[in-house]
C-alpha cells in the first residue's frame, strides 16, 4: 500500500466527517505541530482498521515514540481502543503493558 492510498483509507476510516484532504493530512504529519500529529495519531488508534500498519508508515519512529509518551494507557473510553494503545506502547516503547486477556499463559 504506498502513501496515498493509507492517507485516502485515513480520510475515509478516520475523517469521514471532516472536509481532510490527503494534503492536508500530510501537512500534519510533515509538520512541526505536535498537538495535530497528537489528534491524528489518536483519530487513527481510534477508527482505523488497520491501525498498527498505518501508524508505522506514517510516523517516523522517532516521533510515534514521544507521541504515545503523551497517550497514558487507560485513556479511551473502550477497552479496545486502550489495547491498541497498549500494543503500540508495548511494541516502541517497550513496555508490557498487555491486558490480562491478551497475555500468554503456560
Amino acid at each position: 500500500m504506498n502513501e496515498t492510498n493509507i492517507l485516502n483509507t485515513v480520510i475515509k476510516e478516520c475523517f469521514w466527517d471532516y472536509d481532510y484532504t490527503t494534503k492536508d493530512i500530510e501537512n500534519i504529519i510533515y509538520g512541526n505541530q505536535k498537538d495535530e500529529k497528537l489528534y491524528l495519531l489518536k483519530k487513527i488508534i481510534l477508527n482505523s482498521s488497520d491501525f498498527f500498519r498505518v501508524a508505522k508508515r506514517l510516523f517516523k519512529e522517532n516521533d510515534l515514540k514521544e507521541l504515545l509518551e503523551k497517550i497514558p494507557y487507560g485513556c479511551f473510553k473502550h477497552e479496545f481502543q486502550n489495547t491498541r494503545v497498549a500494543a503500540l506502547r508495548n511494541h516502541y516503547l517497550g513496555e508490557t503493558n498487555a491486558p490480562e486477556r491478551l497475555r500468554w499463559t503456560l
